[in-house]
């Protein structure tokens, strides 16, 4: 007989939406009546939240497995998030009687995690597994998915193998959620989905239509897109941004390369001359807003000249942030098969080269900041300092004690670190 669970944990790997699925565990365990455990206390049931969007992240995901039954050792654990079930599978070689929940399960999650915790085999019920008000207890931001699947064809990901085709959430839904989470205090709302630009495409909405009636809601808040791609951000979009101090002036926009071969090769619907002008256009209707991008570096077939070719686009963008990531062949997919594999040293060499590029740019362009002004959401106030987010989505360091979950006006006086240093305006 199973002893009875009384406290969980959850450890969240991934990316936006994977984040936001957690807090869907976290919400159905509480409704099973468990309560999560505080730092120093043991908890009896420990989820990993996996992804699965590279071979690299599925080994980091094992190697947390084994870390979490090392800590844990008589605790139940459990898995979800994004898994093949290929990789269900190898988690369930390393722990025998493991519950591992796919992806398309997950309109059962709460009948299942009753099941399992109640020590019967999981059933199944009709439903979607939904937020409540319990999620996101300690943060000021929340994220609100309103789309996941995707039906595009990118050569290296796994993603809609995992997730399927892309389906939206209604608006009604979306805006209740929306309103409930605002009700509870929070300032920011990241709309994040797997396909974030196809919203509606499934149910005749529009991305632009779901903002502006978010937008509407009461309150005192911020509304900031997640990951989008670049032939999605059109200036119907940008000038829907620009209409509102409510929306965040900060777009993520995943490049990949900057050589037109290379992203032929990954199935990008875009050359680097194409994604070049629509940031141009974004630019002349959005003053002043940020850009973050995604590159991948040792792609195969990535000669020396098109990784040059990479390096000068991000000179010629000059992104406010970029994310790198080494080249990880995911079983499944077009690219793990494609000859030419670059050497992983040489890769790695590649990788470092991204990196310092984009540390420079980025210290130069805080530089550029010094003296303006923005507009900080305040998340933590312990210790020597207060910590915020501003709109355009950097990491401010302000004086210590400010009120938390609060707009403040402050002035760029330097930097710290990887964060800008504030000064409150008087």
């Amino acid at each position: 007989m199973l002893a009875a669970v009384e406290r969980f944990r959850i450890i969240d790997l991934g990316c936006k939406v994977n984040r936001y699925d957690g807090e869907v565990v976290r919400a159905e365990l509480r409704r099973c009546g468990l309560r999560e455990a505080r730092e120093q206390e043991a908890a009896g049931l420990v989820v990993l939240n996996a992804c699965a969007v590279t071979d690299r992240a599925v080994q980091k995901g094992r190697q947390a497995l084994r870390r979490l039954r090392r800590e844990n050792p008589g605790a139940r654990l459990l898995v979800t998030g994004c898994m093949t079930p290929a990789d269900r599978d190898g988690y369930q070689r390393l722990e025998p009687g493991l519950l591992a929940v796919l992806q398309g399960e997950r309109r059962d999650l709460g009948r299942i995690l009753a099941d399992y915790l109640a020590g019967a085999a999981p059933a199944t019920r009709a439903g979607e597994a939904m937020l409540d008000g319990a999620a996101f207890a300690s943060r000021t931001r929340a994220f609100l998915k309103v789309q996941d699947g995707c039906d595009a064809a990118c050569s290296f990901c796994v993603v809609p193998l995992i997730r399927g085709a892309a389906r939206s959430r209604s608006r009604a839904e979306v805006l209740a959620e929306a309103a409930a989470l605002l009700e509870r205090g929070f300032r920011e709302l990241v709309l994040c989905g797997v396909h974030l630009g196809h919203y509606g495409k499934d149910s005749g909405d529009d991305l632009g239509g779901l903002l502006l009636a978010v937008a509407r809601l009461p309150g005192e808040f911020r509304l900031r897109l997640s990951s989008l791609e670049v032939n999605e951000a059109d200036e119907a979009l940008a000038r829907i941004l620009a209409s509102s101090s409510r929306f965040a002036p900060h777009l993520h926009l995943p490049l990949q390369s900057g050589d037109d071969g290379v992203l032929a090769a990954m199935r990008r619907p875009y050359t680097w001359e194409g994604y070049r002008r629509r940031l141009e256009n974004l630019r002349a209707v959005l003053p002043g807003v940020a850009l973050t991008t995604d590159v991948i570096a040792g792609f195969p077939g990535e000669s020396d000249e098109a990784f040059g070719r990479t390096l000068a686009a991000l000179e010629a963008v000059r992104f406010a942030k970029v994310h790198v990531f080494p080249f990880s062949p995911r079983a499944g997919t077009e690219a793990a098969r494609l000859p030419r594999r670059v050497a992983v040293p040489l890769v790695r060499q590649r990788v470092a080269e991204l990196l310092r590029a984009e540390r420079r740019l980025r210290e130069e362009g805080d530089h550029g900041l010094i003296g303006t002004s923005a507009t900080v959401l305040v998340e933590s106030a312990g210790g020597a300092f207060s910590s915020g987010l501003c709109e355009q989505g950097r990491r401010f360091r302000l004086p210590a004690g400010l009120p938390t979950s609060t707009f403040i006006r402050c002035r760029v006086a330097g930097r710290a670190g990887a964060d800008l240093l504030g000064e409150p305006c008087p």
